[in-house]
């Protein structure tokens, strides 16, 4: 059995995406198998290629309309065929799946066709099932597979072989003797649509652009989070085929990429998620099932899993004179239906995802050749072939140098840029973070001297927590160091107030003009009452005795201050009971 990662590589050594990259994982079936699996064989031109925003933006899909005046096999007519395909450009957003099948134009082609439920088409096994007609420098046609740069599948799969470039005649001839196997799927599935409905259907010309070729990438994408030391959260919908729903294998293979020194990449593992499948939907997730129903595959031939992204290509960066375009988010897709053959491998599963996710941050493949000769590119975990080798989720040298390309640690040293720290009151919760800019991730944060207040920790991440003990002000010098050993400083104070006076309630008699407030203080402390914003005491005195029901204070203030005066309904009032200059919450009454 062949495992193949197709993704054609862009430069030796260091594996940026090149504009034809690819980062699907794909077992490439026979041609047995490939006739049997598709719901039908068309040839013909491509006569348009639009790309449309559909379900409210959370996807970009392309629809290539072929001119098809030979159907091959399976229950459609001659005449316009429209496939539906996932990714592409519509104004400054895209959305890539890598592997997608290219077409053009005015291009010659033969498709093998699949169906989503609803019986819209699509190209079979992304690029799998696409041919290109070609005619060679002798005047002969010839079928050549849409199979990226490089790649020949040519012979030595388990149930015969796979053809890359063949002669026309002796293709179509085999796809005559094969069309009662693609006829046999029809009587199962829902009805093939032509053309599907809401193609006909009237759309904003901001939602829709025609293009001359739909090809797999709108730029080099890549996340620009890193940059600003900000880790890029992935969400995970497990599958009850592994035991541990394969959060192990997931987080294994984000900490790989996450750990390299030098570099600014930081992902994580952030939760479970309900979504899945591939979409615009702002969240980057590994999904182990494909709800969507958007890849083609089983019975260990087909795809594997697919991986892809979206972003904005109106938002550019030069990193090491190259130009990137931002990722937003980001999806890897496992194929439910290979569970039996590749997801109980546990080390395998681990390579994939690791690979994935590297296609995901905008990596693009070590090498395409196959033999490769230089055993640096055919070692590295991006490398187009898996290894099976039992190394799991883990990066080579090649892996690490072209990481290390696309997200250079910041060569801007660290600073702190937290100017000051808000006062505390005793027995109060205080959470305050610590931030700075610049430096290479991850930035750790220490005290240079002093001593925080009594009851305040903090801790590396740059956190200070607590309740403070004790009235006071400290000055602490706090630093933050990057991983690169550079560090920076900065003097901070921090001021503990007393306690928060705790108010239980308010009583006020209009015709004795009287306000009895009932609270908990300790005894010596001077007190200032506040009414609507107004102080009323003083000037109005206060006389204080002891609450045996509360176990507090009751403090009477009487007089005819106009702020006693009051008039409005109950409940429109607001009391600040001051202690030592320290107020309380205000009190309504």
């Amino acid at each position: 059995m062949r495992w193949i990662l197709t993704t054609v590589v862009a430069a030796v050594f260091v594996a940026i995406p090149a504009s034809n990259a690819m980062a699907t994982t794909v077992v490439v079936p026979s041609d047995t198998q490939l006739f049997a699996a598709s719901r039908g064989v068309v040839e013909g031109t491509v006569r348009e290629i639009r790309s449309r925003r559909i379900d409210g933006g959370r996807q970009i899909v392309t629809y290539v309309t072929l001119d098809v005046d030979t159907v091959h096999a399976g229950a459609l007519e001659p005449g316009a065929v429209v496939l539906r395909e996932l990714g592409g450009l519509v104004g400054d957003d895209f959305a890539i799946i890598h592997g997608a099948p290219e077409y053009a134009v005015g291009e010659r082609v033969l498709v093998f066709l699949d169906a989503d439920p609803a019986g819209v088409l699509r190209t079979w096994g992304l690029f799998l099932g696409k041919y290109s007609i070609q005619e060679t420098a002798a005047g002969k046609l010839v079928v050549r597979s849409g199979a990226p740069d490089g790649v020949g599948f040519l012979s030595g799969h388990d149930s015969g072989p796979a053809t890359d470039v063949a002669p026309y005649g002796e293709f179509v001839a085999a796809l005559a003797l094969r069309r009662a196997e693609t006829a046999r799927k029809q009587g199962s599935d829902a009805p093939l649509v032509a053309v599907p409905d809401e193609l006909t259907a009237p759309v904003a010309a901001v939602d829709e652009a025609y293009h001359t070729n739909f090809t797999l990438l709108a730029g080099r994408p890549r996340w620009f989070e890193a940059d600003e030391g900000l880790q890029i959260p992935y969400f995970i919908r497990p599958t009850s085929f592994l035991i541990d729903g394969g959060r192990g294998a997931v987080a294994d293979a984000l900490a790989a990429w996450s750990t390299v020194p030098g570099c600014s990449l930081r992902l994580v593992l952030q939760d479970d998620t309900e979504n899945c499948g591939y979409s615009r939907d702002g969240q980057s997730t590994v999904s182990f099932d494909d709800c969507k129903n958007q890849i083609a595959g089983g019975g260990c031939f087909g795809v594997i899993a697919i991986g892809g992204s979206a972003g904005r290509t109106s938002e550019k960066k030069t990193i090491n004179g190259v130009e990137f375009v931002r990722i937003t988010d980001a999806d890897v897709v496992l194929n439910s239906g290979m569970n039996t053959c590749l997801l109980g491998h546990r080390l395998t599963i681990r390579e994939i995802i690791t690979h994935e996710l590297g296609h995901s941050v905008g990596l693009g493949h070590s090498s395409q050749a196959g033999p490769e000769p230089n055993p640096r590119l055919a070692e590295a975990t991006m490398y187009y072939q898996l290894h099976e080798d039992g190394r799991g989720a883990s990066l080579r040298p090649d892996d690490i140098d072209a990481i290390t390309f696309v997200y250079p640690a910041s060569e801007v040293p660290p600073a702190v840029v937290t100017e000051s720290l808000p006062g505390g009151n005793v027995g109060a919760a205080y959470e305050v973070s610590l931030e700075a800019t610049g430096g290479a991730t991850p930035l750790v944060w220490s005290i240079s001297s002093g001593t925080l207040p009594a009851g305040i920790s903090f801790s590396p991440d740059g956190h200070l927590t607590g309740l403070p003990a004790a009235k006071g002000t400290s000055t602490v010098t706090f630093q933050v160091t990057d991983s690169r050993g550079r560090n920076a400083t900065r003097a901070l104070s921090m001021e503990v107030l007393g306690a928060i006076p705790v108010v239980d309630s308010v009583e006020y008699r209009a015709q004795k003009k009287r306000l009895t407030i009932f609270a908990r203080i300790d005894d010596g402390l001077s007190v200032e009452i506040r009414v609507n914003g107004a102080s009323i005491a003083p000037p109005a005195r206060i006389r204080t005795k002891p609450d045996s029901a509360s176990g507090g204070t009751r403090f009477i203030v009487k007089g005819t201050s106009a702020q006693l005066n009051v008039t409005q309904p109950a409940g429109s009032n607001a009391l600040v009971f001051v202690v030592d200059g320290v107020p309380s919450n205000p009190v309504l009454f």
